[in-house]
């Protein structure tokens, strides 16, 4: 396959840029499932029947890769159902709507996908803004707002213009603060301390506004609200690395 970039829009949404990677190993799993040869399991309790364990893939049905590279949508569907283990700890499984085929699938392939966190799919960073689409950053920290913007070909911390090297240590570290953990559980908005705010405006309208809010969590974390929606935990001594920066420079 040649994609080289993927989103995950669910649980998450388009902000979530997709590890490569792990995302890759994960197709590997899937593309190694074994779905040609049955098992009779005439006499067999393979759990099939009334089971509540399944995953869905949609996908491309050609078994030509240039076609399947270039069709943009899914145009196919197969939920698999995952049922009963034999001596070995493989499963039974079969297509649903084809439940006459009964198949074994390895547990290591089995499990892989049951113990599969999306969390360990993306990558770990907040937000991913490709300098080529910005406009400006406004940085809020307290009740004081700090603004760096390109214009033109100068590039300025407020109304000062500065070397791109000294903008662009900034712009990546606003980008830089890698995510922890997934939030178990958010604070009432009554009981939220902002510490840091940063919106990455576009120049263009295709490329949408990108809002990043940190709040104080606890002793170690801070939790991050993108673009409305909170979902991770960041280490708080990196926030406060990063607010430090942010005032050094202007």
């Amino acid at each position: 396959m040649d994609f080289d970039y993927w989103e995950i829009t669910n649980p998450y949404d388009e902000t979530a840029t997709v590890n490569t990677e792990n995302m890759y190993e994960m197709f590997g799993v899937l593309a190694a499932f074994d779905l040609s040869n049955g098992v009779d399991a005439a006499n067999t309790d393979t759990g099939l029947d009334n089971t509540k364990t399944y995953f869905t893939v949609d996908f491309v049905n050609t078994v030509n890769d240039d076609t399947a590279k270039e069709t943009q949508d899914a145009d196919a569907t197969a939920t698999i159902l995952i049922g009963n283990t034999d001596e070995n700890g493989d499963y039974y499984a079969c297509v649903k709507g084809y439940e006459e085929a009964v198949y074994l699938l390895s547990k290591e392939s089995v499990n892989s996908l049951l113990e599969l966190k999306p969390f360990n799919l993306i990558l770990k960073i907040p937000a991913l803004v490709n300098i080529d689409t910005l406009d400006s950053v406004d940085m809020s920290i307290g009740k004081k707002t700090y603004t760096m913007k390109l214009d033109g070909s100068d590039y300025k911390f407020g109304k000062k213009t500065v070397k791109k090297e000294k903008f662009t240590e900034l712009y990546q570290a606003l980008q830089s603060i890698m995510l922890d953990s997934e939030v178990e559980e958010t604070k009432d908005a009554a009981d939220k301390e902002e510490v840091l705010t940063v919106t990455f405006h576009r120049n263009t309208e295709e490329a949408p506004e990108v809002t990043l809010k940190y709040f104080a969590y606890d002793d170690t974390y801070d939790s991050l609200e993108i673009n409305g929606t909170e979902r991770f935990l960041v280490k708080a001594e990196d926030v406060d690395a990063l607010v430090k920066q942010i005032k050094k420079a202007f």
